[in-house]
């Protein structure tokens, strides 16, 4: 299971590339709309929340993180997104990718973070 964690952890980087690329897109412009933006965050959300749940099992088996803070780093991870989207709900789509570009740069430090206090 350990190991089937560690593979699903690199979905967690996809979904933050994801989520990256879709930023990028809606803040030059070149997709005015908040729908690419969305379908981003809820890669992203979706698949750290795979990954996590895949890790709650570990613990049960009595494998658990070299550090407790690898629990904290993969809620900062599944709730930066989702909570900048709801910040900036009434921004325009260009401000609204900015700051989206802030929280997968934040999501990706978390997820290389989560990388190195595992096991």
């Amino acid at each position: 299971m350990d190991q089937l964690h560690a593979l699903l952890a690199w979905l967690a980087v996809a979904g933050a590339l994801t989520l990256l690329g879709a930023a990028i897109l809606t803040a030059s412009r070149r997709n005015e709309s908040y729908r690419a933006l969305d379908r981003g965050i809820l890669v992203q959300v979706g698949t750290l929340t795979l990954v996590s749940l895949s890790g709650l099992v570990l613990p049960l088996t009595g494998v658990l993180p070299r550090e407790p803070l690898h629990f904290l780093y993969a809620v900062v991870g599944l709730l930066v997104a989702p909570g900048v989207r709801y910040a900036t709900r009434d921004a325009p789509a260009r401000r609204m990718g900015r700051w989206q570009i802030v929280a997968a740069a934040v999501v990706l430090g978390v997820v290389l973070r989560l990388f190195m206090t595992g096991r």
